[in-house]
């Protein structure tokens, strides 16, 4: 049998490929011309001449039938003129493995990778009768791997995606699976209603509002009995409402977007409060960036069940190769197949670490990262302990700039990150005027000496100390300028550590937002610092000081050199 697992577009039989391309198809139809040819080549007697004859010979269901005559009515004309070449083996298996990358955004939003399908498979441990429930964009993705692996249990399936809930029912007739689709998904609002396992990835959903159209009175009554539950979104009001339809054994496996972990939202914290306090949550596991196609955003499983005593933090964000992840998804998510979860939990050199429910606090996170360090640090302490404030702006245009700079040395020099170089805040100085109209806004983010500069790029930060030649520094947005607490830090002895290998990890390890890599204001307050007793600090800071000058003079002489280069040439 051919096989299109982790294929691309471009992989697909020449042949077919062009017969295809001919009829001018889209992706959609594409599937639904390959379950025509599905069924025509395993039965003789379906007929393909005309659309009707096709639904009727073919005995197909209602809703297919629909589908079929509502998407391929204009592209009919190519199918009775497809030459004859292949099996139905060849196009069951391109209905069920091959997923064509080019399809518009909504709906490679709603498409779940096939390594990550695997994995909840594996971690939902689905065996004979259980009570199966998935729901969510993407679900129907979901459920064909689960089908094909556990195909005598009993499942229950809502898809957002208009188009993949179609390919749902396809899906069914071709295994041949004990399915049912629930209208106005009575499978969350039917009372006393209990699954074995549920599959939840709403979060990815394309943004319809068609689920909370069809229960929203069920919905807004359930929310306004749960008063934490009010201005929450509707995939933590989903995660909610069917935790609470496990049986007592059961497990629930959630999609979820990296930021809802660590959003210190009043509502999100409220609701991981609320879940980790009553035994609900049983792990998370951060999954490698860039798995989705049309969106960099990074991707979580968290994983529901009763009674709970403790939480195992799973750091799988590192397991990638270079490329985009949709289009490796073999080298990404190998390692991933076969386990359950505490076979995977205690792999050798797995990155975890287990949290008891008494020592969550303050905004009950529930990212990995936070939990699990990959550096140690001597004299740990939290960055903000040591922070006394921290001044942030919007990014000033080159237009403003222009307007407010002075020609003249003021007292108020403006930097951005492409002053900073090497630890030093260097090249042409730029003062702003103190005639400004906005100077007084201005000053407010303002800095002076001995403070420090942050640069909000995770993956190649800047850190500078203000000197003492300066009065007032003022940032750009792309900068973070915080004074510190001298008491506390000094703020040599702070760079050093921020510019050294341990530091630098200690940076890496802080980002949670997942996207581009930046540093968050949250992300930047909970990164773990050294803080030795200011004594050791001022030895440190000493060293360090030092060193910088020797580079700061060391430029200096570069400086001067090039001005020699360019002045070789003398003739006239």
């Amino acid at each position: 049998m051919e096989n299109f697992h982790d294929g691309h577009w471009c992989n697909l039989d020449i042949s077919l490929k062009n017969h295809f391309r001919n009829a001018q198809t889209t992706w959609f139809e594409r599937k639904l011309l390959g379950y025509v040819f599905y069924k025509s080549y395993k039965n003789e007697d379906v007929k393909i001449d005309t659309i009707d004859d096709f639904i009727k010979t073919a005995k197909l269901g209602k809703e297919i039938a629909e589908v079929i005559r509502s998407n391929l009515s204009k592209c009919w004309p190519f199918v009775p003129s497809f030459e004859r070449g292949y099996t139905w083996e060849y196009f069951k298996s391109y209905i069920l493995n091959f997923e064509d990358y080019s399809v518009g955004k909504a709906s490679a939003e709603s498409f779940i990778p096939e390594r990550i399908t695997f994995f909840i498979h594996d971690l939902l441990n689905i065996t004979k009768n259980d009570s199966v429930a998935c729901i969510g964009s993407g679900s129907s993705t979901i459920f064909e791997k689960l089908v094909t692996f556990s195909p005598r249990a009993n499942y229950e399936i809502y898809e957002d995606e208009i188009r993949r809930r179609s390919l749902a029912y396809i899906y069914k007739d071709i295994l041949g699976a004990n399915v049912n689709f629930p209208s106005k998904s009575c499978m969350l609002s039917e009372a006393g209603k209990k699954y074995n396992k549920i599959c939840l990835t709403y979060a990815l959903g394309a943004k319809t509002p068609a689920l909370r159209e069809e229960c929203s009175d069920y919905i807004r009554n359930y929310v306004l009995e749960r008063t934490f539950l009010q201005k929450a979104s509707l995939d933590w009001v989903l995660t909610f409402l069917l935790s609470e339809k496990l049986s007592r054994n059961g497990k629930m496996v959630s999609l979820t977007t990296f930021n809802k972990l660590s959003s210190r939202s009043e509502v999100d914290v409220k609701i991981r409060r609320e879940l980790i306090n009553s035994g609900k949550v049983e792990a998370v596991i951060s999954l490698p960036a860039n798995l989705l196609p049309h969106t960099s955003v990074s991707l979580a499983l968290i994983v529901y069940s009763n009674d709970n005593k403790s939480v195992k933090f799973i750091d799988a964000s590192n397991r990638s190769t270079s490329g985009y992840g949709f289009l490796y998804m073999k080298s990404k998510l190998n390692a991933f197949e076969y386990y359950d979860l505490d076979e995977f939990f205690n792999r050798e050199g797995q990155k975890q670490s287990v949290v008891e429910l008494s020592n969550f606090k303050g905004d009950y996170r529930l990212d990995p990262k936070y939990y699990i360090s990959s550096v140690n640090i001597p004299y740990a302490k939290a960055f903000k302990e040591v922070i006394f404030k921290t001044n942030r702006r919007d990014t000033l245009t080159k237009c403003y700039l222009e307007k407010e700079l002075s020609n003249k040395k003021t007292d108020y020099r403006f930097v951005s990150s492409n002053d900073i170089q090497d630890g030093i805040i260097c090249g042409e100085p730029r003062y702003i005027s103190e005639k400004s109209e906005e100077l007084q806004k201005m000053k407010k983010y303002s800095v002076g000496p001995g403070d420090i500069i942050i640069s909000k790029n995770g993956i190649t930060p800047k850190v500078a100390v203000v000197s003492d030649d300066e009065k007032f520094v003022l940032t750009n947005g792309n900068l973070y300028a915080l004074k510190l607490k001298n008491k506390i830090i000094d703020p040599y002895f702070l760079q050093a550590f921020l510019e050294s290998p341990t530091g630098r990890a200690s940076l890496k390890d802080a980002i949670t937002s997942g996207m581009q890599s930046l540093i968050t204001v949250a992300d930047l307050e909970d990164m773990v610092i050294s803080c030795p007793p200011l004594k050791q600090q001022k030895e440190i800071a000493q060293r360090y000081k030092k060193k910088l000058q020797e580079l700061i003079d060391l430029k200096k002489n570069e400086e001067g050199k090039r001005k020699e280069l360019s002045d070789v040439f003398d003739l006239k």
